[in-house]
């Protein structure tokens, strides 16, 4: 006959650690305080990474702010020459010509007569087709 356990007790192993390898190879052998000074070592790092992002996003935003349009906002010049386009005989089909141009930004421009006057000469077109 078997006896009920008593109410309290404790079923047979429980409070032992239980063992995950069953290897011995596997087995660590690894004293504690090295696992705990290497999850230090990591939350130190974590900690000084999330510092250097609370530094830079938040306390000094304009001197990287100014730094990124430095490196973005700058201006370009570039040739718009291009190679000739020729057939199989070696017929020229296309070839790049120069040409002068002007562009303008609608709402930038102050559209006054006399500046509309002088855009209009420089396109070769009258005032009114302009």
């Amino acid at each position: 006959m078997t006896k009920a356990p008593k109410s309290g007790a404790r079923a047979l192993g429980a409070g032992r650690g239980v063992s995950y390898s069953t290897s011995p190879l596997l087995a660590s052998k690894t004293p504690p305080w090295r696992s705990r000074f290497l999850v230090a070592l990591v939350g130190l790092a974590f900690a000084g990474l999330l510092g250097r992002a609370i530094y830079v996003q938040i306390l000094h935003t304009d001197f990287f702010q100014k730094q990124g349009e430095a490196r973005y906002a700058h201006t370009l010049e570039l040739p718009a020459s291009r190679g000739r386009i020729n057939d199989r005989t070696g017929q020229v089909l296309a070839a790049s010509v120069a040409v002068p141009s002007i562009w303008a930004i609608p709402k930038e421009v102050d559209a006054d007569a006399e500046k509309r006057r002088e855009l209009a000469k420089a396109l070769g077109i009258s005032n009114k087709e302009l």
